[in-house]
C-alpha cells in the first residue's frame, strides 16, 4: 500500500504542467474532487483509511507515555483534523549548492510521512545534523510543536531539513494531523 501511494505521487509529479494546472488552486481549502482523478483515488483512499486506523493507535500509545488516560487525547478531539501532503524533490545536478527543504520544525500535534528510498531528511540532534536513512515499509513519527507546548516539553518537536540529492526524484507523503 505504501509503495502505490509513492507510486501515485510520482505519476502525478510527472504529469505534463498543463494536466497539473487545473489541480493548482491559492485557496489552501480547496479540496480536489476524488472524481477528478479516478486512476488514483483507491489508492489515495486506502491510504488515508490506513492512517486514520494508525491515528487511533497513536493517539492511545501517547496517552499512555504521558502516563494519562489511553482516552484521553482522543476525548481532547487532538489530532482530529487532518493534511495530506505529497512532495516531489527533482534530482539536483549540483546538490551541495541548495537544500531540498530548510531547517523547520511541524507547527502541528503529529506528522507522520513516508519517504522512498532515496533519502535526504535530516533531524538535528545535539547541534548535529542526523540522517534519517529510509526504511521501506515505515513511516516516521515526527512530534510537532503543538504537542511540546500543550504537554508541557514532556515530548520535543525537532527541527528537520531534507537535503537536495544528486539522484531522484525523491518522493514522500505525508499527513500532519
Amino acid at each position: 500500500m505504501m509503495d502505490a501511494m509513492l507510486a501515485v505521487v510520482k505519476r502525478f509529479h510527472e504529469l505534463p504542467n498543463a494536466d497539473k494546472a487545473s489541480f493548482y488552486s491559492d485557496d489552501a481549502r480547496r479540496r480536489v474532487d476524488p472524481r477528478e482523478i479516478p486512476s488514483w483515488r483507491d489508492q489515495v483512499r486506502e491510504y488515508v483509511k490506513y492512517m486514520i486506523e494508525l491515528r487511533e493507535v497513536i493517539r492511545e500509545l501517547l496517552s499512555e507515555a504521558l502516563g494519562l488516560r489511553r482516552d484521553y487525547l482522543s476525548s481532547m478531539e487532538c489530532m482530529k483534523s487532518r493534511s495530506l501532503a505529497c512532495l516531489y524533490y527533482p534530482k539536483c545536478p549540483e546538490p551541495n549548492k541548495t537544500l531540498g527543504s530548510s531547517k523547520h520544525s511541524d507547527v502541528t500535534f503529529l506528522t507522520l510521512f513516508m519517504q522512498d528510498s532515496i533519502g535526504g531528511l535530516q533531524i538535528l540532534h545535539q547541534d548535529q545534523w542526523v540522517d534519517v536513512p529510509p526504511v521501506r515499509g515505515a513511516l516516521v513519527a515526527d512530534i510537532g510543536d503543538l504537542m511540546q507546548i500543550i504537554r508541557n516539553d514532556k515530548f520535543i518537536s525537532v527541527e528537520h531539513r531534507v537535503l537536495a540529492q544528486s539522484v531522484g526524484p525523491r518522493i514522500s507523503a505525508f499527513i500532519c494531523y
